[in-house]
């Protein structure tokens, strides 16, 4: 299969340059122009496509080759382009930032994954404190792309400053000035440790900020600079038999880091999903054969956390009956006995015996982990890649607390295992990508299809 979908990549020097505010402008004005457009994002990331969602209206899809490997990438990939006109694709951190494997100094960058689906180029500078140098880091990147390539200026101070950069750009075929953004407080997205704010946090009006963006952006420009090359694909998901189970999603303030592809592969599957709210204390519906509590902050809302009495005996009432649960990061979190904060212990779901204190130290990166023990998700001795990021650790883990999984890369919940393990459910600090381990997606589904027949 050959996929053909005109798309270019939005990358930067680095973080914090304003790759999702002109993404999300790049986005309005083609929609504006007619055209259906598919949003991605490069890396293991689950706020920024939420921004990407909000414009586009469509969901954004995760191009990660570490969680996914080559031909998940590609397959994601060309099922975002079934049904759309063109693709945008916006990279993480800088243009050859990724995962240094030994053999691959660039593994998993916006370069390396661009270069696979041959996507055009357009580099977002911050200019604040530049401007005729910005040329100098357009020609490093344009080097490397090999191509021609567009350039967005962030943090401009107005249309003089823009003009030194267009005037030293000029001559040079090989770049092209798309536009501008202006240093302006509304266009501010809010970021939080390393990431901006999860859109379900933060209520703004993501169509203005899209338009205003978009107003000084040559949109035609963007047109110009989309790489049609065909990209060779082996094929699509392939669900397989139907496993038919009902599955109920935590999503709400708290809980809202998901691959909505992984759910969408999921419902391809035969999985029935539907949502619930730990933080309005609304539970999963009876009936439910299966939980995914995703991953978020729900340290910011411990305190309601710790109200949300109906779903906490719920979760603990399908745990101890034997109903998978899978719960990652921050689902881990709340399924613990309670969390360390400013004020005091606040107790949650008691499903693992482990607390949680905060930490000012991040821990993240790719994870591969190894299966101890059948469980949920995987059998002994297979191996399941993923990615951690968190500002968290488990303490006071109980003696008697099974241990499901291996570390082999990462950190987990104490340098050495992850996957903490009591009945049929699993909590880790990795996050992973169903939609790109078929088998894992399958166990689970299997597991919560015959805990509903029990």
């Amino acid at each position: 299969m050959l996929i053909s979908t005109p798309r270019v990549v939005v990358t930067a020097p680095g973080s914090s340059s304003g790759k999702t505010l002109a993404t999300m402008g790049i986005i309005y004005g083609l929609r504006k122009m007619g055209y259906r457009v598919q949003p991605f994002k490069i890396g293991p990331d689950f706020i920024d496509p939420s921004y990407l969602e909000a414009v586009s209206g469509l969901h954004a899809i995760n191009l990660d080759l570490w969680v996914m490997g080559r031909s998940g990438l590609l397959n994601a990939f060309s099922d975002g382009c079934k049904n759309s006109d063109m693709c945008v694709i916006e990279g993480v951190m800088g243009y050859l930032d990724g995962a240094y494997t030994g053999r691959d100094r660039f593994f998993g960058s916006t370069y390396r994954i661009s270069g696979m689906i041959h996507s055009g180029t357009i580099v977002v500078i911050d200019a604040s404190k530049t401007a005729q140098t910005a040329l100098a880091t357009a020609l490093g990147i344009a080097g490397f792309s090999g191509g021609k390539i567009g350039i967005v200026l962030n943090r401009v101070a107005g249309e003089g400053h823009a003009e030194y950069v267009r005037r030293a750009i000029k001559g040079y075929s090989n770049i092209v000035y798309v536009g501008h953004i202006y240093e302006d407080s509304s266009l501010m997205l809010e970021e939080r440790k390393l990431g901006l704010v999860p859109t379900a946090e933060r209520h703004i009006d993501h169509a203005s900020i899209g338009k205003k963006v978009s107003e000084n952006l040559d949109i035609n420009a963007v047109l110009g600079l989309m790489d049609k090359t065909p990209v060779k694909v082996n094929g699509s998901h392939h669900p397989g038999k139907s496993v038919t189970a009902r599955i109920s999603v935590a999503f709400d303030d708290a809980f809202n880091f998901y691959y909505w592809d992984s759910l969408a592969s999921l419902r391809a599957m035969g999985a029935k999903i539907e949502f619930f709210s730990p933080v309005n204390d609304i539970p999963p519906s009876d009936g439910t054969e299966g939980i995914i509590m995703g991953g978020g902050f729900p340290e910011l809302f411990a305190r309601e956390l710790e109200k949300s009495g109906r779903t906490i005996r719920f979760l603990k009432n399908a745990s101890s009956n034997g109903t998978p649960i899978l719960a990652e990061c921050g689902g881990l979190m709340y399924l613990t006995e309670g969390i360390y904060d400013k004020e005091k212990f606040r107790r949650w779901a008691g499903v693992f015996g482990a607390r949680v204190k905060l930490t000012d130290r991040l821990t993240i990166g790719y994870t591969e982990l190894e299966a101890r023990m059948d469980n949920p998700i995987s059998s002994t001795g297979q191996k399941l890649r993923g990615h951690e990021y968190h500002y968290s650790n488990l303490v006071e883990i109980s003696k008697d607390q099974g241990v499901a999984m291996k570390v082999l890369r990462g950190v987990g919940v104490d340098g050495q295992n992850d996957g903490l393990l009591s009945y049929s459910s699993i909590g880790t600090y990795s996050h992973f990508h169903l939609g790109s381990s078929a088998s894992a997606a399958r166990r689970f589904l299997e597991s919560c299809a015959s805990s509903g027949r029990r």
